[in-house]
């Protein structure tokens, strides 16, 4: 290609990529007749597929596939024709012609293999994952495929990292995969692109809604709409405004709820985006549940399916029946057990056993009814899902030991009257302290009531696993087996979701790191972290001594360590400050008082230096019938000279 040609094409992409559509426009065009002007068919195939892509990205996919279909007639096997290879496919993919796209994106992706084009390969391999898979619904095929675009993207620093990071961010929200969801967040955080914050703040605060934190997805969603409003892109106001609708459905407030999802369905048809309409659908029938308006409901679910079924969103289409199917259960009616079939075929296919926890309220009642069916298909269908749901992680749990006892669920704090039940608690911080969280049955009764009979601790046992299951997950039917809680080959195991944290444990991990570093500052940030000690509720129960008592000196030596550093550092005001604190908490611990009395000397604080000691003497011989050591007996006698 000649590098003209070359320069202003490259000069077109930076323009379309600012979003000056008309100054890349007009570049291409001026490109693409001194390419025809010379004969060079290379630049003649570049400029015909650049401007395809920039009428692709207006929406006029008619003009952009004749331009691309023209471009392969004069280069192939080319950075050029792979270019309009993607944008055959993006067109198919958005006249929801799934099948030519696929095919179309793999030929790109084999193309850009064969000639070692990575950006190419990228691009193909990512218009796969978002064009056709997660429009189908297949999620865990789109996940491995942009996990293979992302490395490819690192490699190359490609701005397209940009559309990864959004579209795995996606992926894993919808999926109840909270901690990856963060961890792309996190990536997409980086970039400084007005639809990647929009995008940023509309999954976080899904997240914030999965997990109950209603205030945090407020605050998130009004960024996002700010934000929104400025970039105007249809696709992405459509999904804040259904999120929004989600907020005020979870709110308790219907009517708003149903006025965001018609907002969210207008935006949907003005763009012709079919599947923003059918998820639209479905966020006002679920509005409309919340105004029981069951009518609107039944008609909206019906509706959606009319939209997604054709364009084979099984995704879509499987929330839209299991929501049918709740519908006709709710009323009784006689197809419902025939829909719920259709749901829990369409869910298990699928793979989207999340909905079912995502979804609980609905979708646990029909699973525990179905389950005891008649009919041996609907039997089947329904252990099939009960079995997968034990597998689908719930909230994370974060425990608040130090000091006190609380769990926090996700974002929300258990309620403390739900450890009133003492059995339940006991057991559950029994087994925080346990290796691996798991223990004998014969060693919980050991432990937590060691002078009962076998049979009266079995029964207590009992009481005490039921009672904890119920606390940790409210609304599980009885029949279903806890994620939180396994109770099997005479061995209980507390199973914690990935995510779950305990501050004791974190504490320990911080002050570890800390004391490594011998630094001031990350020492002061890990001590601040124990705020007490740990279970104080089990404060005289043997099976916890142990490890309160460790993590009790473990801070002291971590407040030894930095009246050291204070001392020093010249500070010796501070330095003073912690010995004290030390000395409050164990008196006889002669280093502290060693560093309390240097720190009094450089205060020329002779007396209080003295007062440490003689404290210091008094306890030991009362306590330990013991003298202090040497070193602090002469540090004594030379300042009574």
């Amino acid at each position: 290609m000649n590098p003209e040609i070359q320069q202003l094409l490259e000069k077109s992409r930076a323009q379309e990529r600012a979003g000056d559509l008309a100054q890349a426009t007009q570049l291409a065009e001026q490109a693409l007749e001194m390419a025809r002007a010379s004969g060079d068919r290379a630049g003649t195939c570049g400029g015909l597929t650049h401007l395809a892509v920039i009428h692709a990205r207006q929406g006029h996919c008619d003009e952009a596939s004749r331009l691309a279909s023209q471009a392969l007639t004069f280069a192939d096997r080319t950075p050029e024709s792979v270019r309009a290879y993607i944008v055959l496919g993006g067109c198919a993919a958005e006249t929801y012609d799934f099948a030519k796209a696929e095919q179309l994106f793999r030929r790109c992706a084999e193309l850009s293999r064969q000639i070692g084009f990575q950006e190419g390969l990228l691009l193909a391999l990512h218009n796969l994952a978002e064009d056709v898979y997660m429009q189908r619904g297949h999620f865990t095929l789109a996940l491995e495929t942009e996990q293979e675009a992302h490395r490819i993207g690192l490699e190359i620093q490609s701005p397209v990292n940009i559309g990864l990071a959004m579209t795995r961010a996606y992926l894993f929200q919808i999926m109840g995969r909270r901690a990856e969801a963060r961890e792309a967040l996190a990536q997409l955080q980086e970039f400084p692109h007005w639809r990647a914050q929009a995008v940023f703040m509309i999954v976080s605060a899904r997240l914030a809604l999965d997990e109950e934190d209603l205030a945090a997805a407020a605050d998130l969603l009004r960024q996002a709409r700010a934000i929104a409003e400025r970039i105007g892109h249809p696709l992405t106001d459509g999904w804040l405004r259904g999120t929004l609708s989600r907020l005020y459905r979870l709110q308790g407030d219907g009517a708003a709820a149903r006025a965001w999802a018609d907002d969210a369905l207008a935006i949907a048809r003005r763009a012709g985006h079919l599947l923003l309409e059918g998820e639209a659908l479905i966020v006002r029938a679920e509005a409309s549940r919340v105004l029981d308006d069951l009518v609107a409901v039944e008609t909206d679910l019906k509706a959606a399916l009319a939209v997604t079924t054709p364009l084979g969103a099984a995704y879509h289409a499987a929330l839209a029946t299991l929501l049918q199917a709740a519908l006709y259960f709710q009323q009784q009616r006689p197809e419902a057990e025939a829909v719920w079939l259709d749901a829990a075929q369409r869910i298990a296919f699928g793979g989207y056993e999340f909905l079912l926890e995502r979804e609980q309220a609905f979708a646990f009642p029909l699973v525990t009814h179905y389950v005891h069916s008649p009919t041996q298909a609907v039997r089947a269908a329904s252990e099939k899902l009960l079995d997968r749901l034990s597998r689908v992680p719930p909230l994370p749990l974060h425990v608040l030991g130090l000091g006190r006892f609380q769990i926090q669920q996700g974002n929300r704090f258990l309620p403390e009257r739900v450890w009133e039940r003492r059995r339940a608690g006991e057991m559950l911080r029994f087994l925080l302290l346990q290796p691996r969280y798991t223990a004998p049955r014969e060693a919980v009764f050991e432990a937590l009531w060691p002078n009962r009979p076998p049979a009266s601790a079995a029964a207590l046992f009992h009481q005490a696993t039921s009672t904890l299951r119920r606390v940790l997950e409210p609304d599980l039917p009885v029949k279903f087996p806890s994620r939180y809680l396994l109770v099997e080959d005479e061995h209980v195991t507390l199973r914690l979701p990935s995510g779950s944290t305990m501050d004791a444990d974190e504490f320990e991990n911080q002050l570890t790191r800390a004391l490594a570093t011998e630094t001031v500052g990350p020492l002061i940030r890990a001590l601040d972290q124990y705020s007490g000690e740990l279970f104080p509720l089990d404060r005289y129960s043997a099976w916890s001594a142990a490890r309160r008592e460790h993590l009790a000196q473990f801070e002291l030596r971590g407040l030894q360590v930095l009246a050291r550093l204070y001392l020093a550092a010249n500070r010796p005001h501070e330095a003073l400050d912690v010995c004290r604190r030390i000395v409050g908490r164990e008196p006889w611990l002669e280093e502290a008082v060693w560093i309390g009395m240097r720190a009094c000397l450089a205060l020329n604080d002779r007396p209080g230096a003295l007062r440490l000691y003689r404290t210091l003497e008094t306890n030991l011989r009362q306590e330990l019938g013991i003298s202090p050591r040497d070193d602090l007996q002469s540090l004594a006698q030379s300042l009574k000279t």
